[in-house]
């Protein structure tokens, strides 16, 4: 039983390394630089340390309304769908 019980304490451990590992990436490559990660690549840590995306996101504001206005109409749109079908 407990050869049982570790054997799934891995494997929930490997799915959750295997879940959040995109999230690392996202905000890595948010304070890499953008060339080098045309020219590099993604990566686990930061290259080029840079704050540019930041300052574009927060110079258009328009930009962050424009994307929960997407997340609301795909949530929305996602909800009736799925109940129409069910």
């Amino acid at each position: 039983m407990k050869n049982r019980q570790m054997g799934s304490y891995i494997i929930l451990t490997l799915v959750a390394i295997f879940a959040i590992i995109p999230f690392i990436v996202a905000i890595s490559s948010s304070f890499s630089t953008e060339q080098l990660i045309v020219t590099e690549g993604y990566s686990l840590w930061p290259r080029g340390f840079s704050l540019e995306a930041y300052k574009y996101l927060f110079s258009n504001f328009d930009v962050i309304i424009r994307a929960y206005c997407v997340t609301i109409f795909v949530t929305v749109v996602g909800v009736i769908v799925s109940l129409f079908l069910t």
